[in-house]
């Protein structure tokens, strides 16, 4: 009975450091402001679950207009299943959770199969034709948080069971492994020294990639404080009273202001280019050369060094790098052949590896040597800098705060070849890219030999006379002769883009230059039209 007792000063204490963590939590204002608005419906018996449905509706609506377009029907249906199935159940969280489970589980279904082995694999939808990388927390759900659903599951049946000494007892052994998480930092440290690879779990990066398990998380503890009350008929001072908890407890707040130290540490220590006032700075200054060079600046692409993507695209620029949830397999081997992250940084190398997400330089700006055959694929032009470059393939043209420099001799959005080029392997093609010269490159189709769906013959050169952008997804390309011909397009390959030719007919489009596409024109098309037209239309993806 007394380490019963024990145990239960321990969780209700570490329950409430939870009330306090929006105060050392960098996260999103929605996810921490709707925090305690959740444990105030929570604590009123009375209110029904449609309030709290309504609720959590607004903040989807806040979150994303499309977002909550899509879930409102999922509400409407997953209200009625909670009216019907949990009526017998007065607890207003033990519902609100529900709804919320249901929610979770419905979106992880298509893709368990890969979240229990690894968040990383394949998506098996074909989406952009090829297997891509599903590389979102939010949808591709990981093996940490089907663990915390998981977890949330047995305790709210437990809870609901009326077996509070199990709860104790789960609870206790729960924060005990917690601690121990919020310690793999240390264990992954002495385990690397040894020889034993491990992955660390960052604690606090799980909180911030799934916002929706914040309110979740406080409301089970809250819910499971209100059961350490029922069984112990104590209340708040005695909880401190005996020395032993305190101590205990003292240790478990050690780790945890240790995580956030740690990355308030790494937040402050970020280049002056990450700081919140020079990205404000660095996104006035590139406004003002986007505006300064009237161009379109859908014509061509840039890259970032030492400064976030984001800004770049923030000001209108098209960017080859960038954070990116789904892309295709292909355009990763062309990041990193274009980076060479491999030779320059294999830390950085096995980061983005793993991670994916981060379609970034990672090179310091004194480490950055330019690829220009396969700048040329990718139609980048301008390259955007914390820091002074010096590179004699890169002119100077702008310096307000930020490094601008220019691409001397720019590809171009679409043009046409003159030669076709066949490989049997990715590795045989890039090599090859890398070691023409830049003419040779801008005249050149680079196409896989498994892609080939025709014979080629009599391909001739030609000229793009005019380019018109109709919408994202729609351009229309005049040519000057009439020949058969290739049409380059440095846009990522998809199945989903149709080529249709001024007659109405259908044109084939390859895989080419990498992750980019070609298009076959016949003798006689002098117009041609590229639309993405997608041939399914899942709306499950719109619930991410």
């Amino acid at each position: 009975m007394r380490f019963r007792f024990f145990c239960s000063k321990i969780i209700a204490a570490i329950a409430s450091l939870f009330f306090f963590k929006p105060l050392f939590e960098i996260s999103e204002l929605l996810s921490v402001s709707l925090v305690p608005i959740i444990v105030f419906f929570i604590t009123k018996e009375k209110i029904k679950v449609y309030y709290i449905l309504l609720l959590a509706l607004f903040y989807s609506f806040l979150s994303s207009t499309v977002l909550a377009f899509y879930t409102f029907p999922l509400t409407l249906f997953l209200a009625l299943v909670i009216r019907f199935s949990f009526k017998k159940f007065k607890n207003q969280f033990f519902q609100f959770v529900s709804f919320y489970i249901i929610f979770e589980l419905i979106n992880i279904v298509p893709t368990l199969k890969n979240a229990i082995s690894s968040h990383r694999s394949d998506w098996a939808w074909d989406i952009y034709g090829k297997p891509s990388f599903n590389t979102s927390f939010i949808y591709g759900i990981n093996y940490e948080n089907l663990l915390i659903l998981l977890y949330f599951i047995l305790g709210l049946i437990l809870i609901k069971s009326q077996k509070y000494r199990i709860v104790i007892y789960l609870m206790f052994f729960f924060f005990l492994s917690h601690l121990f998480i919020l310690l793999s930092g240390w264990v992954y440290y002495f385990a690397h020294l040894f020889g034993i690879r491990i992955s660390s779990l960052n604690l606090l990066r799980v909180y911030l990639q799934f916002p929706i398990v914040v309110p979740i998380l406080w409301g089970l503890i809250f819910e499971e404080f209100r059961v350490v009350l029922r069984v112990t008929q104590t209340n708040w001072k005695q909880f401190f009273k005996d020395r032993k908890a305190y101590i205990l407890v003292s240790l478990c707040i050690f780790p945890i202001l240790l995580s956030f130290y740690q990355s308030y540490r790494n937040f402050d220590n970020r280049r002056k280019s990450k700081d919140e006032s020079f990205k404000i700075y660095n996104l006035n200054a590139l406004s003002f050369f986007r505006e300064m060079i009237s161009k379109d600046v859908t014509e061509f692409r840039a890259i970032s060094l030492g400064i976030d993507p984001a800004i770049s695209t923030s000001a209108g620029f098209e960017t080859l790098d960038g954070y990116s949830n789904l892309y295709p397999k292909a355009y990763k081997r062309y990041w990193l052949e274009f980076t060479d992250l491999e030779n320059i940084s294999p830390y950085y190398f096995r980061y983005y590896n793993d991670w994916g997400n981060r379609v970034y330089t990672f090179i310091s700006p004194n480490q950055f040597h330019l690829n220009e055959n396969l700048a040329i694929l990718g139609n980048l032009k301008y390259v955007f800098s914390s820091e002074i470059l010096i590179n004699t393939r890169l002119k100077p043209v702008f310096d307000y705060g930020i490094y601008v420099y220019e691409i001397s001799n720019p590809g171009t959005r679409f043009y046409f070849s003159k030669s076709l080029r066949f490989f049997n392997t990715e590795n045989d093609l890039y090599e090859a890219v890398k070691n023409c010269n830049t003419e040779e490159v801008k005249k050149t189709t680079f196409l896989l030999i498994k892609d080939r769906k025709e014979n080629f013959t009599n391909i001739q050169d030609d000229d793009v006379l005019s380019v018109e952008r109709i919408n994202s997804d729609t351009y229309e390309i005049i040519r000057s002769g009439n020949g058969e011909a290739m049409l380059n397009v440095s846009i990522s390959y998809s199945k989903n883009w149709k080529a249709i030719s001024d007659n109405n007919q259908e044109l084939n489009v390859y895989p080419a230059n990498g992750p980019f596409m070609a298009v076959r024109l016949q003798k006689g098309i002098k117009k041609v039209k590229l639309i993405y037209k997608p041939d399914f239309y899942n709306p499950m993806l719109y619930l991410l």
